[in-house]
C-alpha cells in the first residue's frame, strides 16, 4: 500500500475488505478517518442502511423483515449490488442516468445516496464513463474517495488509474476525471464539488483534449 502526500492517498488493493486495514499510520490523520469511516460502505459493496443516515432511498432497496431485536419486524433498508468489480454497463438492472452539467460529456451515474442539504451532505455514486468522455473540472469543498471498479481512469495531471486503485482526494484539491477507454467508478464526496476554470500548468498536455472549461 502506499500514500502519495498527506492531502491525497493512493491505495491499490485486490480486496476491499483491506480499507479495514488502514490506520493513522498509513497516512495523516484526515485521511485515515475517511478511509476508516467508508470503510463499512466499501466492504460491504455499497450496502448502505440509508435510513441510519437520513438519506433519500433511490430504488433497488430491499427490506428485511422478522429478524430478532428488530421493532416492527422491519431493519433499515439495504442495497445491495453484487459482483460490482465490472463494467457498469453490464449492471443492466440498475437505473442509470446521464450527467448533464457544463463540462462533461458521455458520463452516467447511479446514485446510491444524495444528499439532503441538511443532516446528510454526502453524496455516493457509480459512474460509468465509455471511451472519450470526460467530467467537468471541479473544486474539493470536501473530502472525495473513488475506487476504479472496471477499466481505467484519467486524471487531468496526467497520472492513470486502474482496476483496484483507490484515491482519495483531500478539500481544496482540484481535477478533471476522463477516460480514454472506458471505466466505471465509485465515487463518495463529503460535500459538494465547485466547477472551477484550470489555472496553467492544472491540466497535462496529454488530457488538454478532455478538457472544457468551466463557466466564468
Amino acid at each position: 500500500m502506499s500514500v502519495t502526500t498527506p492531502a491525497s492517498g493512493i491505495i491499490r488493493l485486490h480486496k476491499l475488505t483491506m480499507v479495514t486495514m488502514v490506520t493513522e499510520d498509513d497516512g495523516d490523520d484526515a485521511l485515515a478517518w475517511l478511509v476508516r469511516d467508508h470503510a463499512l460502505v466499501i466492504g460491504r459493496v455499497i450496502a448502505s442502511r440509508y435510513a441510519a443516515v437520513g438519506g433519500p432511498l433511490i430504488q433497488a432497496k430491499e427490506t428485511i423483515k422478522g429478524l430478532p431485536g428488530n421493532q416492527g419486524g422491519q431493519m433499515p433498508k439495504v442495497e445491495i449490488i453484487k459482483n460490482v468489480f465490472r463494467s457498469g454497463f453490464a449492471l443492466t438492472d440498475l437505473a442509470w442516468v446521464p450527467w448533464v452539467e457544463r463540462g462533461r460529456a458521455g458520463v452516467d451515474h447511479y446514485p446510491l445516496w444524495l444528499s439532503d442539504g441538511a443532516r446528510e451532505q454526502s453524496v455516493g455514486l457509480l459512474l460509468r464513463f465509455p471511451p472519450g468522455a470526460h467530467g467537468d473540472f471541479h473544486e474539493h469543498l470536501g473530502y472525495e474517495l473513488m475506487v476504479v471498479l472496471d477499466g481505467t481512469l484519467d486524471h487531468s495531471d496526467g497520472r492513470t488509474f486502474v482496476k483496484g486503485d483507490l484515491i482519495v482526494e483531500a478539500p481544496g484539491t482540484r481535477h478533471q476525471m476522463s477516460s480514454a477507454q472506458g471505466c466505471t467508478v465509485l465515487a463518495i464526496r463529503t460535500r459538494p464539488a465547485a466547477a472551477r476554470a484550470a489555472e496553467e500548468g492544472e491540466i497535462a498536455p496529454s488530457r488538454r483534449e478532455a478538457y472544457m472549461p468551466a463557466r466564468d
